[in-house]
């Protein structure tokens, strides 16, 4: 008895994240532009869910286009979380709350000169021209 319930919560803990510590909503930025920003954000993202919803009812665009649907809904999960970090008051607690652990990364880093220079995946300005 004791084994099994052992083996399930080991399993729950490979298949489910782990709550967050505090579910309640963090305080919003006094800021409006950042807030404006923020609604344009979230605007963005439910323009790509709608046309991610018309795709999917299309057999043949799910058959033919499987990676790129699933990038599209990656982008939308991305403009989510910024969205919900640019609006916040406490900027580095949203982004403790991002369940995305490869964008909470890179959020965390520390800027230098290169990544402001260009952004990922863009090369470098040098490699443009």
């Amino acid at each position: 008895m004791i084994q099994s319930q052992a083996r399930r919560d080991a399993v729950r803990s490979r298949l489910f994240k782990p709550r967050p510590d505090s579910t309640a909503p963090i305080a919003n930025t006094d800021d409006a532009l950042d807030l404006r920003l923020s609604q344009e954000m979230a605007y963005a993202r439910r323009l790509l869910e709608e046309l991610g919803d018309r795709l999917v009812n299309d057999p043949i665009i799910i058959q033919r286009h499987t990676e790129a649907l699933q990038g599209i809904d990656l982008i939308g999960q991305l403009l989510g979380h910024l969205s919900e970090v640019i609006a916040a008051a406490d900027r580095p607690a949203a982004v403790e709350r991002i369940g995305m652990q490869d964008l909470k990364t890179r959020l965390r880093r520390t800027a230098l000169a290169q990544d402001l220079a260009s952004p990922p995946g863009f090369g470098s300005r040098a490699d443009r021209t």
